[in-house]
This record gives structure tokens, C-alpha cells and sequence, in this order.
């Protein structure tokens, strides 16, 4: 593996570790093997945990400064889910995964909603 190659995937998994700890908390973020064990449904349960609590919608009384920073709390959550979904999907992550193949939108456009 070239250098350059080495340091595309350092930075990939140090973008995954990071997702890893925005969703799971550093507790288990940080532990050794996690990324190891991770499966999809534990993403999006985590995911689905933190949108309760954090969705902008949730604080539409809130002033606009409490708000925006919500909103950005909210789309770097959004944004660590397709990672960590990506990084598991591409067989990263432990059973439980989905077809392999499959990218996080399955290159067709945006995730379709369930």
C-alpha cells in the first residue's frame, strides 16, 4: 500500500471514530474493538436516541441563537449517521450489517425514508 493510500484510510477511520463518538458517546467510542463490533441496528438506534433529544423541532420556542446551534448539533449528528451506516454497510462494522454493496443511499440519490 502506497503512503498516500495509508493516509486516505487513517483519515477515513479517524472520520468514523469521530461519527462513532458523536452517536455513542466517548465511553464507546474511544473503546477498543467497538468499531470492530458495531452493528447497523445499534447505529440507528443510537441515531434515533439522539434525534429525540436533539431535533430542532423539539425547541421551536427556544431564541434563534439556542436554536441554530441545535440545528447544527442536529446535522453533525445526521451527518456522523451516514458515516458510521456507510462504514458498516461496506463491512466495517460487526453482523448484523445489510447487503453488502450497498452504499450509504446506494448511489440512486438521497436514503429513501421508512
Amino acid at each position: 500500500m502506497f503512503h498516500y493510500e495509508r493516509k486516505i484510510v487513517a483519515q477515513y477511520l479517524s472520520q468514523v471514530r469521530i461519527a462513532a463518538i458523536r452517536l455513542f458517546g466517548p465511553h464507546l467510542g474511544l473503546e477498543e474493538g467497538f468499531l470492530s463490533k458495531v452493528t447497523l441496528a445499534a447505529v440507528k438506534r443510537a441515531f434515533r436516541a439522539r434525534a429525540r433529544r436533539y431535533h430542532p423541532d423539539l425547541y421551536h420556542q427556544a431564541p434563534p441563537e439556542e436554536l441554530e446551534k441545535k440545528r447544527q448539533r442536529f446535522v453533525k449528528m445526521a451527518d456522523a449517521y451516514q458515516v458510521l451506516r456507510a462504514f458498516v454497510i461496506s463491512g466495517g462494522g460487526g453482523s448484523g450489517t445489510a447487503s453488502p454493496g450497498a452504499g450509504a443511499a446506494g448511489g440512486h440519490g438521497p436514503a429513501k425514508r421508512r
